[in-house]
C-alpha cells in the first residue's frame, strides 16, 4: 500500500494552467526589476516630432492663420 495521503497526492498532480501561470509569474517578476526606458523615451520621440514639426510648419501655419483673420 502506498503511505501517501490525499493531501500528499493532490499537491503532486500540478495541472498544465498551474505551471504555465507559475512561469509567468516568475517572468513577469524577472522582466520588471529595473525601470523601464519605454515611457520616457516615448515621450522624448513625441516632443522631439512635434518640435520638428513646428520648425518645418510653423511659419507657414502663422501665415495661413493671418491670411484666414483677414
Amino acid at each position: 500500500m502506498s503511505n501517501m495521503t490525499y493531501q500528499d497526492e493532490a499537491r503532486s498532480y500540478c495541472s498544465p494552467d498551474d505551471e504555465w501561470q507559475g512561469r509567468y509569474a516568475a517572468e513577469r517578476r524577472a522582466g520588471s526589476a529595473g525601470p523601464t526606458l519605454g515611457l520616457p523615451l516615448a515621450g522624448l520621440v513625441a516632443v522631439g516630432l512635434g518640435a520638428l514639426a513646428w520648425y518645418y510648419l510653423g511659419p507657414d501655419l502663422r501665415r495661413y492663420l493671418k491670411i484666414r483673420s483677414m
